[in-house]
């Protein structure tokens, strides 16, 4: 337990000194560059500004995917209920007839239970 609470504050203590450094570079590279302060207050509104409009598109985009997928499932809801109709017709039609033998009828059976 002692050396887990010792890796522990080893830990912390780097990482409070890569902070401590990276603060005094930060304030070394604006004290040497004050412009660097002022391009980054406006360089940030510019990018802001150029990002707004594809950040646009790409919404209006995902919606009319989105409308396109619901369409499609629908149409494929509307095809599973029609082929599951047709399947039952089919098996209905060979349970029937007097011609099919009872091992067809066995695999039909089985195949209308996986199919649905």
């Amino acid at each position: 337990m002692k050396e887990r609470v010792q890796a522990s504050r080893l830990a912390v203590e780097k990482i409070l000194e890569a902070f401590k450094e990276l603060r005094k570079q930060h304030e070394m590279m604006m004290a040497t560059q004050p412009q660097l302060l002022s391009s980054s207050k406006t360089g940030a509104s510019t990018l802001d500004n150029g990002l707004r409009d594809p950040n646009v598109q790409l919404a209006r985009q995902n919606q009319k995917v989105h409308a396109l997928i619901k369409e499609l499932h629908e149409k494929y809801q509307q095809m599973m209920l029609e082929a599951i109709s047709y399947v039952d017709y089919i098996g209905v039609y060979f349970l029937t007839n007097r011609n099919f033998t009872i091992p067809n009828k066995v695999l039909l059976l089985s195949y209308l239970l996986i199919c649905t």
